[in-house]
């Protein structure tokens, strides 16, 4: 028997969107969802599935937009008309608001749509595949530490299989590998034997762009270019983090970065991690106790400019001669 486990679908989830799709009026990212959705149907179809479970929030919110339960109802209708049931549990945001409301998978059980099982409470559901019967039972949100506290569950080895969500929903997911899982139990055996696997799908993808730029950069805006210029950056949510000295800070081109990221998907942020530069103190002198000629010749010690001190002390006597004469 084979069975197709995917969650967390989230639809409704529309930040970093980049915008409308101009052919269908709707949100880009909206059509990322649904892109992976419409893998896992298409896996179904094509693999020989004999139950496609689906354990939990559908929706980003508890009342989701017409549009966003019709284009789940149609993936479901997809799977239910070409005979593969489909169990789906209620997850804590398809929950109503309210008492008395209805929740949002409750639909399908009203209609009472074939070969869909929708479980929102507690309970144990057999579920008719055509590979035999196969028994569900859906349960709340068991805590792992009550579990192992307990005498009869604290020692049992058998799998927990959990694939996460379908697409990455923000940075924290960058490195996460988005996708489903198939179970495989084989049947007609005293002692079943299970297998599982996790299958990919196209996410999109987030990326972060680091760069360090060195106090004795020239062109800092040339090192962000050279960081993006090694990273695929086609078609992905991108932020770029600088860590930047105070002086060189006013040098960036934000234009120039920006047009360097042309080719992805939404540009998140193009942040500047400023260092405050502290000023070099001449220890041992105050401004009343030295002559400006004296504070000139500390300055140069400290500074160390890449030219001939004793002509620099020249024109700088020469100039508080002037202004002590025009006094």
């Amino acid at each position: 028997m084979r069975i197709l486990h995917f969650s967390d679908l989230h639809l409704g989830v529309e930040n970093y969107s980049g915008g409308n799709n101009p052919d269908t009026g709707l949100s880009w990212r909206f059509h990322d969802f649904l892109a992976t959705l419409d893998e896992v149907v298409a896996y179904a179809l094509n693999n020989d599935v004999d139950l496609v479970l689906f354990c939990g929030d559908a929706y980003k919110s508890r009342d989701p937009s017409q549009t966003h339960q019709r284009e789940f109802a149609r993936r479901i209708w997809e799977l239910s008309s070409a005979g593969t049931p489909i169990f789906l549990l209620t997850g804590n945001h398809d929950l109503p608001n309210a008492m008395g409301r209805a929740t949002t998978m409750e639909i399908f059980h009203t209609l009472s749509i074939k070969n869909v099982t929708v479980a929102s409470k507690p309970g144990t559901y057999r579920i008719e595949t055509k590979a035999g019967p196969l028994q569900v039972v859906a349960l709340p949100w068991a805590r792992r530490s009550a579990l192992l506290s307990r005498e009869e569950t604290k020692n049992l080895t058998s799998p927990a299989v959990y694939p996460g969500s379908l697409q990455r929903i923000d940075f924290s997911e960058e490195e996460d590998e988005k996708g489903f899982f198939v179970i495989e139990i084989s049947t007609g055996e005293r002692e079943r034997q299970v297998s599982f696997g996790f299958h990919p799908v196209k996410a999109r993808r987030f990326l972060t762009i680091k760069v360090n730029i060195g106090v004795q950069e020239t062109d800092p805006t040339l090192a962000v270019l050279d960081a993006i210029a090694r990273h695929d950056v086609a078609d992905a949510v991108v932020r770029v983090q600088v860590a930047i000295s105070e002086r060189l800070a006013g040098l960036l081109n934000d234009g120039e970065i920006r047009r360097a990221l042309k080719d992805a998907h939404f540009i998140a942020a193009i942040s500047r991690d400023v260092a405050r530069e502290r000023l070099p103190r001449m220890v041992g002198w105050s401004a009343e106790k030295i002559t400006p000629l004296e504070a000139l010749e500390e300055y140069l010690k400290v500074k160390k400019p890449d030219v001939d001190h004793k002509l620099l002390l020249e024109y700088g006597e020469r100039l508080i001669r002037e202004s002590e004469s025009e006094e």
